[in-house]
């Protein structure tokens, strides 16, 4: 799994996200999800460039929040 992991309000810099090809996002948000994370968000990075996509995963376990990268 790779995703950048905040803490809810955390402030972080978003050049700390790292995209992932398209398996590797995929396969890093279905890990996340099957280890009980729910997705709060899919989005694009920039509105006007829909290649770049962040899913947001919140942890209410540990109160964490994932980010993975995807550049499609």
């Amino acid at each position: 799994m790779k995703s950048l992991e905040v803490q809810n309000n955390q402030c972080f810099d978003r050049a700390a996200i790292q995209f992932l090809d398209r398996d590797d996002f995929r396969n890093s948000v279905s890990e996340l999800m099957q280890n009980n994370c729910r997705m709060i968000a899919l989005t694009p990075v920039d509105v006007n460039n829909g290649r770049k996509i962040i899913a947001v995963l919140a942890d209410s376990s540990s109160s964490m929040i994932h980010m993975v990268g995807g550049d499609f």
